[in-house]
């Protein structure tokens, strides 16, 4: 392929260093050095859970973020296949090279639940390695099956502790897939794939033959709450062929692939990793071992080369990964798919990060195959316009959303917000047609309604609509029975591009991105009074592509780098809405585009459909900017939630609470927008109410601004001779600054001089010849991480210990890292009751355990899901600069939870919020943030909370 190739809805947001940091290596036998290699991995929502090379299963507990490693004792031999089950007790299934079989039952701190682990054996019986294992949902039993063809079922009675294994058939070739369901056990093997029901103990083959080429094809059960007789299977076959039959093994339909493979493939977005990149795939594709995954008909397969998610309703492929290295294991979860690679590496797909916010639920879809030009979402309906100016309509999803073609050769699409009105704009004729009682099904009636149109927006009674020439009419009373109606010529102040109509409000969008509102207007005058320039999008920057009113009062846009907005309180009366500022929404996370403008994704989205149609690229770039007037509409709302279509073949609907944020600049008295700071902290006054930002612009300037004084006049602050101070901290009595060599001044601060008046030295003899390279203060205690990644805590935050009975500093272990990897920041919550610390490798760790009674804690706590740059910690929050300049927050802390429940990432201005900047707590309330970079300094505003 030519092109870069598309990106897929699923992607790795980070690596799982927190997981694979922890799996040491190597191994000592003896004296031998022994490498670890990761050999099987399964998941589940509680757990990962992954199998080595020494014998050693590692579970990862990802609620409590903590790794337990159990052993299988005895001869050390290679895991080669695990299975976990969350049932009344979670178990986990591993089998090994020489065909040993092993249940552990975890301790679960539950009442009523298993208290002690426990470990049941079947041995004996299998006579090659075990390559497949399957539970019953109620965890009685258990079907592994190895390479020499042997499947054996294990009775187990956990409360005994009794495991009764039988064999229960035995075939020519290896097995390589199990899965049971409502008493079958669905079997594939190299040659062919068999139900088994335990019951009648009656074997039935897939297909009336055996394969003519052996493989690893594998088959699933599709996912339905049902009885035994309406069980179905989905069965891989060669040829990027698909089998679908029922529970006799009769073949209802075979699906080809291939034409999925011969447009141009959306790979999962990989996080960039160091090194080559890039490994064999054979020329001819095919599929493998299957798994029902996320929504319904889509199918995970995967094999050593290669993994794919296709949807098999709508015959479009998700996304796939190839030529990336040997494919090891495969496995999926809810909205996860976990793949480890022969390297030691895990890599994690889905389409949302490890962590984030549950209370917003964003949800991907397939659009119908030629990219998305215009979204349009009514109260029972989603319409899509593709690049060929094909029409396509699906009913609101349950699960997935199954497209039908309803109308050919369509330049743009409006849709009332009922749906019962239906206007398409015809690509040659640039001729308007209305039609109503919109279904699917059934003849349609077209009304011509307007010549020379280019776009158009519709009400359930009006119609908005922009002529070629750039003449802006409507029309009113509007109904079923008259869909379209004469046309009054409406004033405007310039050409516009785009208009949207909602609950009596009228947005229009400039042909140069400019923004106005319709003002007066109601049920008497459908017109209104005139146009009003909308100021706040200017104030802000915003380069708007299109924009979308919702009922309730909500106003949407997306701008050119893809970015999400919105208002509230719009309204007739106030069509600009109650916000004096637009609220920004995450959407990064879900809704991928290309680097670069929104135009440049349609362009090569364009491209795409050029390469696939192979219609010539100038036809198919000639439609998009035919008149000028080809106006993207990628963002709509309904009472389902907003949607929002990337321009490429994806939509994304998010339904829930979405938090909105806005950044505002604050510029000290007497400097200027684009003064360089390169550190600051704050802290509270001594004498009064409010927060210090101490300010420094340089290594030799140093300001101090108190958040009360409305002019935020600088006063300013000598530093201490012959120091480069690299890092400031504060507290209400003190300021430490930490310098280029790990030396220490502190400046002592007061109510008679909240300032201070001058610094002192900080004796650090006690630490011999280390150098610190963080250093932290809370209230009452200060902590430190020195080059090595050692810890150190601190009581007193004054020059001299006041106790003088104890040692100065306290030596307190670091968190137990591989070779290489180590603390290098260290910060704590103003109130001492938080402790976090970061490493050389982004990974986040909380200090649990701290109280009055221990001040210095008990443990360190892996807090996953972000490759993290900066910490700031409030009393009750922490937020976090990523490794990708993203900015989130950690809610949920609190003194009984210090690790707190989920990440939110917090978008910024991108017209600033771009390379190296420094966040600071401000007002120590963590509802406020700074962040500083070479040329702002910016407060975050928590937003607006929009239910949708």
């Amino acid at each position: 392929r030519n092109m870069a190739a598309p990106p897929s809805v699923l992607r790795e947001f980070c690596p799982l260093y927190y997981l694979l940091n922890a799996i040491p290596a190597k191994v000592q036998r003896g004296f031998r050095s022994v490498l670890v290699y990761l050999t099987a991995v399964d998941s589940s929502g509680d757990f990962l859970a992954v199998g080595s090379s020494t014998g050693m299963l590692y579970l990862y507990c990802r609620r409590r973020a903590h790794l337990n490693k159990y052993s299988l004792e005895g001869k050390s031999e290679a895991i080669t296949a695990v299975k976990l089950l969350s049932c009344f007790d979670d178990l986990v299934a591993v089998g090994t090279a020489s065909g040993r079989v092993a249940v552990f039952q975890l301790v679960s701190p539950l009442p009523g639940r298993n208290k002690q682990l426990r470990r049941l054996d079947v041995v004996g019986l299998h006579k090659g390695s075990v390559t497949s294992l399957a539970w019953s949902s109620n965890g009685t039993k258990l079907f592994s099956g190895d390479d020499k063809g042997r499947v054996v079922f294990s009775s187990l009675d956990l409360d005994q502790g009794v495991c009764k294994p039988v064999l229960l058939l035995e075939e020519s070739s290896a097995v390589v897939q199990m899965e049971y369901r409502h008493q079958v056990l669905l079997i594939s093997t190299l040659h062919r794939s068999l139900l088994y029901c335990t019951q009648k103990q009656e074997v039935l083959q897939l297909g009336t033959k055996p394969r003519k080429s052996s493989g690893r094809f594998g088959a699933c059960f599709l996912p339905a709450l049902c009885k035994q007789s309406d069980l179905q299977v989905f069965a891989a076959r060669p040829g990027l062929r698909l089998w679908r039959s029922d529970i006799r093994g009769q073949v209802e339909d075979t699906r080809l692939l291939r034409p999925l493979f011969n447009a141009q493939i959306p790979e999962f977005e990989l996080f960039p990793r160091p090194g080559p990149i890039g490994a064999y795939r054979p020329a001819d594709r095919q599929l493998g071992l299957l798994s029902c995954f996320l929504r319904d008909g889509w199918i995970l397969s995967w094999n050593e080369y290669s993994v794919y998610v296709l949807d098999s309703l709508n015959q479009v492929l998700i996304g796939a990964l190839e030529s990336s290295g040997d494919i090891v294991s495969v496995s999926c979860c809810d909205n996860e798919i976990f793949i480890l690679k022969g390297d030691r590496d895990i890599i994690r797909l889905s389409n949302s990060p490890e962590g984030l916010a549950p209370n917003c639920d964003w949800m991907g879809f397939s659009g119908p195959g030629c990219g998305i030009l215009s979204l349009q979402v009514t109260d029972r309906h989603v319409w899509c316009l593709d690049f060929k100016g094909g029409l396509f309509c699906s009913a609101l999803p349950e699960t997935g959303l199954n497209w039908q073609r309803f109308e050919d050769n369509v330049h743009q699409v409006a849709l009332s917000p009922s749906g019962y009105l239906l206007w398409k704009v015809e690509q040659k004729s640039m001729t308007a047609f209305a039609c109503a009682k919109v279904s699917g099904k059934g003849k349609r009636h077209w009304y011509k309604a307007v010549e020379q149109t280019a776009f158009v927006a519709l009400s359930d009674d009006s119609a908005w609509i922009i002529r070629t020439n750039g003449d802006l009419y409507l029309q009113t009373g509007l109904s079923v029975e008259r869909p379209c109606a004469r046309s009054v010529k409406v004033d405007s102040p310039c050409v516009f591009s785009q208009v949207c109509v909602s609950g009596g409000v009228v947005w229009a969008l400039s042909e140069h991105k400019a923004l106005f509102y319709r003002e007066g207007l109601n049920s008497f005058c459908r017109e209104g009074e005139g146009w009003k320039y909308d100021t706040v999008s200017e104030a802000q920057g915003l380069d708007l592509m299109c924009v979308g009113l919702a009922e309730g009062g909500t106003g949407w846009a997306l701008d050119a780098s893809g970015s999400l907005w919105f208002r509230t309180g719009v309204c007739p009366s106030r069509p600009q809405g109650d916000d004096d500022h637009w609220w920004q929404i995450s959407i990064s996370d879900y809704v991928v585009f290309d680097q670069g403008s929104l135009f440049q994704t349609l362009l090569q989205a364009t491209q795409s459909v050029a390469t696939v149609t192979r219609a010539p690229m100038e036809r198919v770039v000639a439609f998009l900017s035919q008149h000028s007037q080809c106006q993207p509409s990628l963002v709509s709302a309904n009472s389902s939630g907003v949607w929002v279509a990337s321009g490429r073949n994806q939509l994304h609907l998010a339904r829930g609470s979405l938090i909105g944020t806005f950044w505002q600049n604050v510029v000290p008295r007497g400097t200027v927008s684009a003064t360089r700071w390169t550190s600051i902290a704050s802290s509270a006054v001594p004498h009064r109410e409010g927060t210090f930002l101490w300010l420094a612009q340089s290594r030799k300037d140093l300001f101090c601004v108190w958040d009360q004084d409305g002019e935020l006049r600088p006063s300013s602050v000598p530093l201490p001779v012959e120091m480069e101070l690299t890092q400031l901290s504060a507290c209400r009595d003190a300021l430490w600054g930490l310098d280029t060599h790990g030396r220490v001044s502190i400046r002592t601060l007061s109510p008679s001089c909240p300032f201070g008046l001058h610094w002192t030295p900080l004796d650090l003899s006690q630490l011999g010849s280390v150098r610190l390279v963080s250093v932290s203060c809370g209230s009452q205690n200060v902590w430190a991480v020195d080059g090595r990644g050692v810890v150190y805590f601190r009581v007193g935050t004054q020059p001299l210990n006041p106790s003088m009975m104890l040692p100065a500093w306290i030596h307190i272990e670091p968190p137990e890292q591989p070779m290489g990897v180590q603390l290098v920041s260290i910060q704590t919550s103003p109130n001492d009751r938080l402790l976090w610390a970061l490493d050389n490798r982004g990974s986040v760790f909380v200090r649990t355990g701290l109280s009055d009674e221990m001040p210095v804690g008990t443990d360190w706590e892996l807090v996953p899901g972000l490759a993290v740059s900066q910490l700031v910690l409030s009393s009750r929050t922490v937020w976090v600069r990523c490794a990708n300049g993203e900015v989130a927050r950690r809610y949920g802390v609190s003194d009984r939870n210090p690790a707190g429940d989920y990440w939110k990432k917090i978008p910024g201005n991108t017209n600033w919020l771009t390379g190296e900047f420094i966040l600071v707590l401000y007002w120590l309330t963590g509802e406020f943030i700074l962040a500083v970079t070479s040329e702002h300094v910016s407060v975050y505003l928590n937003a607006a909370c929009l239910c949708v």
